[in-house]
């Protein structure tokens, strides 16, 4: 993604700097010619192409559609954020007792759809967030726990906190500054690659993007720049080209930018799916997943799996004081060895 490119779509950027906050945002070129494209054709022509403003309307609303792995019949199109609020807190079956967590960031029109359900005897729980969350709970600000069954997050990217017994000077979102070489400046033994990194990109001016094409080849370049180092040679530069981008859309359909080249559909799902079937390691693995994707084609893919004698990695589950691990009468799938605390055979 070339962000200077993307900037100057946006020609209010060239004299002015723009804090958005749930207020209208600054139009980019294209909107805008769409817009006064629309704007002429209304003012000539009135609603003669009426039925041709509907027909684009579904194709929008395909598009997005595919784009979530929708139905089109499951997207609507609402004035903004508040009323779609409204139509969900309305829409859902809430029965007494349910919860709803309201954020202490969010904008005030929006947190009155979720006032009104208190006549319905759901718990409205405002200025508030949660702050942890156990196998059987949500841990809110205050200390106060509910029970929850499924539990979807949201977290953002962030350098790993070993990061700060690190010295260095801290960039963009606290990754670690480093030059063409890769090398932290003035730190003498110190390299840093991937997602941790503020690594120059010497085409655009910019950062490099946290991504695994650029990862991967850091993590070469860096090795050999170690391995002159060591060996008294010269150090070389770190630069990519951006080969492109892959978004797959669901069932045989995605969008891809190639070395500049936008394709969609099929093509771009072909090529994400040859992308990355080449950067699988072992023949054996490869032939597995060419299989089960060629599968894929002709047959829906099988939801139902049979865990008779597969292994489970490992992974990690809070619980607090008074909560069950499991109950005598269960069957026990899991071995289970305490890290921190102390648990009660009653």
């Amino acid at each position: 993604m070339d962000i200077e490119k993307i900037r100057k779509e946006f020609p209010v950027t060239e004299h002015r700097r723009f804090m958005d906050h749930a207020k209208v945002a600054p139009l980019p070129r294209p909107v805008q010619a769409a817009i006064t494209a629309f704007a002429t054709e209304a003012c000539e022509q009135g609603t003669a192409h009426y039925s041709e403003w509907l027909k684009q309307a579904e194709v929008v609303r395909e598009r997005f559609a595919r784009l979530i792995n929708a139905e089109p019949g499951e997207v609507a199109f609402v004035k903004n954020t508040s009323e779609g609020l409204s139509i969900v807190a309305n829409g859902i079956d809430w029965q007494e007792g349910d919860n709803v967590v309201v954020p202490d960031i969010e904008f005030p029109a929006n947190v009155y759809p979720w006032m009104n359900l208190k006549r319905r005897g759901v718990e409205v729980r405002l200025h508030t967030s949660i702050t942890g969350a156990t196998v059987q709970t949500a841990i809110l600000g205050d200390g106060e726990t509910i029970p929850t069954r499924t539990l979807v997050v949201a977290l953002g990217a962030a350098p790993n906190p070993v990061l700060d017994a690190l010295p260095g000077i801290r960039g963009p979102r606290g990754r670690l500054v480093v030059d063409d070489t890769l090398s932290v400046p003035d730190c003498p033994g110190i390299w840093a690659v991937g997602d941790w990194a503020a690594v120059p990109d010497v085409r655009t001016g910019g950062t490099c993007p946290p991504t695994a094409q650029y990862a991967i080849r850091q993590a070469k370049h860096v090795a050999r720049n170690i391995l002159a180092t060591v060996n008294g040679k010269n150090l070389r530069r770190f630069s990519h080209r951006n080969l492109g981008v892959f978004v797959p859309l669901g069932r045989f359909s995605g969008a891809a930018e190639v070395l500049g080249v936008k394709v969609s559909g099929f093509l771009a799902w072909w090529l994400y799916r040859s992308f990355y079937l080449s950067q699988l390691p072992r023949l054996e693995r490869k032939v597995r997943v060419v299989t089960d994707w060629t599968l894929e084609m002709f047959f829906h893919r099988d939801i139902v799996q049979m865990d008779i004698a597969r292994s489970q990695g490992i992974s990690r589950a809070h619980y607090e004081p008074g909560q069950f691990i499991y109950k005598q009468g269960e069957l026990a799938r899991n071995f289970y060895t305490i890290l921190t605390g102390q648990v009660q055979v009653v």
